[in-house]
């Protein structure tokens, strides 16, 4: 085994901390001292001290006159300023958050079933955060994929796409589009929709879709939460509210294809009943038990799109 399989993620674990604590943010409002953080914060003056030691250590702080601390530019690159290269907001706390519950594998190889975890709204936030983060990289590439060769005025269902990073770009290229997420997702979204022309709609796609017909229907990181029965009910509720001729995308890490896919797939298994990932040849044999034809596997930049058609 590599010596570095072995290190422990000391620095996600140090900054994370301190951003959840509310270090980091008292610290962004304005410089203040060891003895003033724990005063503020009521926390333990030993344990402030330390941790701010590492943070400047780290970069992510540094310390003006008389002892006052504030966030480096680094920092602020990293969390607050939208318009650095670097800027991540706070997406990495969702790797934070994945901590607490991959620490728990042990119970669950016995179970069988998802640690219980509690998700806060600070959690919802991270993981909103990470998604918009993450999908911002290809969504311009895959959103010029999907749409090449329609005319202006299609129909599309973004199936989970609330934070609206594909919608907007789909709405953007004269697409018409609907959104379907969980009602916390929706009311957090439906004002920035509106300026878009995107109409939201609060719904379990598990349970049903909204009505049709659309041209473009697409399921982007969804398959994975979903079972094998989950992925042959959700691909059966898509192809009927497609219209004729249209299209079903999904974008997802597909087995055997993507080399992160089996280490994703252990998220999954810590967070959900019968999430997973899952092969090419498995989706194919969903999308023809629907009636679709022409399916194809396609890369868009590192990503991995399964089209078929109806």
């Amino acid at each position: 085994m590599q010596e570095d399989i072995m290190c422990i993620p000391q620095e996600l674990l140090i900054l994370g901390g301190a951003v959840q604590a509310g270090l980091i943010e008292a610290l962004h409002n304005k410089p203040m001292t060891v003895f003033q953080v724990t005063d503020m914060l009521g926390m333990d003056e030993r344990a402030v001290w330390t941790i701010t030691e590492a943070l400047l250590t780290l970069g992510y702080l540094e310390k003006l006159k008389e002892g006052h601390l504030t966030l480096s530019q680094k920092a602020m690159n990293l969390m607050y300023n939208q318009n650095d290269p670097k800027y991540m907001g706070f997406a990495f706390m969702y790797r934070y958050d994945m901590l607490k519950t991959w620490i728990h594998i042990p119970e669950v190889l016995k179970s069988g079933k998802p640690h219980p975890y509690e998700i806060t709204p600070l959690d919802h936030q991270y993981f909103i955060e990470a998604m918009r983060y993450g999908a911002g990289k290809c969504a311009q590439a895959i959103v010029e994929f999907l749409l090449k060769g329609y005319p202006k005025g299609i129909e599309v269902l973004d199936v989970g796409g609330g934070p609206l990073v594909f919608a907007r770009l789909f709405a953007e290229r004269g697409a018409r589009v609907t959104v379907l997420d969980i009602p916390s997702v929706v009311a957090q979204y439906k004002k920035e929709a509106s300026e878009y022309n995107i109409r939201m709609v609060a719904g379990d796609f598990i349970v049903g879709l909204p009505e049709g017909p659309y041209d473009l229907i697409y399921l982007g990181n969804v398959s994975h939460i979903l079972g094998e029965q989950g992925n042959q009910g959700l691909l059966k509720r898509s192809a009927m509210v497609l219209a004729k001729k249209g299209r079903i995308a999904i974008g997802d890490f597909v087995r055997d294809e993507n080399p992160y896919a089996a280490i994703y797939a252990v998220n999954m298994l810590v967070n959900t009943a019968q999430g997973g990932t899952w092969t090419f040849e498995q989706y194919e044999e969903w999308m023809k038990s629907v009636k679709l034809q022409n399916i194809t596997l396609n890369k868009v930049m590192d990503r991995h799109i399964i089209t078929a058609e109806k």
